[in-house]
């Protein structure tokens, strides 16, 4: 037996869906009806990862390894 809205999750808001199909829940956010448990820092150059060093070395001019590495 379900008790409640079923067009709404489970904090009595629904959040809008992107053109990806990803959930935005800023709104929830700021009603404080979820928090961010943590946040994920990345440093500038693990965006990218390294070309082979074989496939670089075929092609130096053409083909530059990506910055940081």
């Amino acid at each position: 037996m379900f008790i409640g809205n079923k067009n709404l999750w489970f904090w009595g808001k629904t959040p809008q869906i992107d053109e990806d199909g990803l959930a935005d829940f800023s709104a929830l956010f700021n009603a404080g009806y979820c928090s961010q448990g943590a946040k994920r820092i990345f440093p500038e150059r693990e965006y990218l990862w390294p070309l082979p060093t074989h496939d670089v070395e075929l092609c130096p001019n053409l083909l530059p390894n990506n910055p940081g590495y």
